[in-house]
């Protein structure tokens, strides 16, 4: 409801050629970033591996110590365990 940070950047966003507000597509940047990057970092951190043999399947989950890989998967975590809070907050009217 505050026009003033659009009105702002309107004038770099035209010469972009963007129009219209962003809207609903900043939205999805906010929703979808934190976990895109939650996503890759952790594939980076983490390791599975899996072990068939003949009598038994059994598997391995560790971390590697790639501090800057855990610290963006624990943020990420984080803004995104806020969201959820926050629309559960907002939408819940018990």
């Amino acid at each position: 409801g505050i026009p003033s940070l659009f009105d702002s950047a309107q004038p770099l966003l035209e010469r972009l050629g963007i129009k219209e507000p962003l809207g609903l597509n900043i939205n999805l940047f906010i929703l979808f970033g934190p976990f895109i990057a939650m996503i890759i970092n952790l594939f980076s951190v983490l390791r599975i591996e899996w072990f068939n043999e003949t009598e038994s399947f059994s598997f391995k989950v560790s971390f590697e110590k790639h501090w800057w890989n855990m610290m963006l998967v624990f943020i990420s975590a984080l803004l995104l365990s806020v969201l959820f809070f926050y629309a559960i907050g907002e939408n819940c009217h018990c």
